[in-house]
């Protein structure tokens, strides 16, 4: 069996392809199946990306990877009959005992897992001469993830990002800590086995998942990450980054904030591999989509028609991407019209 942890993590620009999985499965000593989990927030911002005709290829082939699962829905809370079961083992182990005493709230495995433990902690470390600066670094680690910085946040960008935390919830009023005081209580391993941020490779940081999915489910409508907050992302963003951070903003209907952040991932993708990588052809049909809902035409057909051109001249003019490319350009306001 083959375990993937956060589906989002293997999926996308070099990751799982469709025919990566069938060969995982195929022949004799191969995996026999592949189990993976993915939160439907995850799930909802791929599949939202997937439905437009002009999505990026890399969107693409992520829905065909997600096409060939199974799904198992994990509901939060236990059934009737999970609970039954529950306590008849809980005579034996007192911390199902309470996390039976606490279901109607939580889910027991996210009880047993200390999410809520660690969720007030999170709130009680707001209180004046606490922890509020650890706070904040949380709040900006959360929004991060919530804006499309999936892979760790860089500890230098969550000392930039959180100052606007902290000065929203009251600044020197509230009497924050130093800033190693701050990192030491929010990395600290608490008595049931996590911290509130796990230190990652590189200098980077990933926080508690418990806290993402409980923002997520009380933020209301419209009320996204900080602007300012992304655009400090994106000076630490490489072009797959950029390009995240850019699908989660255009999915939000922030389109200028998208078009900076593609612009961003392909003049990356431009001084990493050329012009006419596929990365760098994704990343300008991507940004064509973003000009169009600008309501810029003229620049979006301009760039449309680049990356036709350039897939017509490298892979042919029956090739996939090359009509992908085509239909794009003729949902344009100008129609296709002949190449340049």
């Amino acid at each position: 069996m083959l375990w993937l942890d956060d589906l989002e993590f293997y999926v996308g620009a070099g990751g799982l392809s469709r025919h990566q999985v069938a060969a995982l499965l195929a022949g004799n000593g191969h995996h026999r199946v592949i189990v993976a989990t993915l939160r439907t927030a995850e799930e909802d911002r791929l599949a939202a990306a997937g439905e437009d005709e002009t999505i990026r290829q890399v969107h693409r082939d992520v829905q065909a990877v997600l096409g060939l699962a199974h799904r198992i829905f994990l509901e939060r809370t236990f059934t009737a009959a999970e609970r039954s079961r529950a306590g008849e083992l809980a005579g034996e182990d007192p911390r199902i005992a309470d996390a039976l005493a606490h279901a109607g709230t939580y889910g027991i495995a996210e009880y047993l897992a200390c999410g809520p433990r660690l969720l007030q902690e999170w709130e009680n470390a707001w209180s004046r001469g606490a922890h509020p600066r650890g706070a904040a670094l949380i709040s900006a680690a959360v929004d991060l993830r919530r804006a499309g910085y999936l892979t760790g946040a860089p500890v230098q960008l969550l000392e930039e990002a959180h100052t606007a935390y902290l000065e929203a919830r009251g600044g020197a009023r509230l009497r924050p800590e130093t800033m190693e005081e701050a990192w030491r209580w929010a990395t600290e391993v608490r008595q049931a086995g996590n911290p509130l941020l796990q230190p990652a490779e590189a200098d980077r940081v990933e926080v508690f998942d418990y806290l993402l999915d409980v923002t997520q489910r009380h933020s209301p409508a419209g009320r996204h990450v900080p602007a300012e907050v992304v655009t400090a992302a994106l000076g630490y963003a490489d072009a797959s980054q950029a390009a995240d951070l850019a699908a989660t903003a255009y999915g939000d209907g922030r389109y200028q904030l998208a078009a900076t952040a593609y612009r961003q991932a392909l003049a990356s993708n431009i001084d990493q591999h050329g012009p006419d990588h596929p990365d760098a052809l994704t990343s300008r049909s991507d940004l064509a989509l973003v000009l169009w809902a600008l309501g810029r035409p003229a620049e979006s057909e301009t760039e449309n028609r680049t990356v036709l051109r350039t897939r017509t001249r490298l892979l042919g003019p029956d090739h996939p991407d090359t009509l992908t490319s085509r239909g794009n350009l003729a949902s344009g306001p100008m129609g296709a019209g002949p190449i340049d």
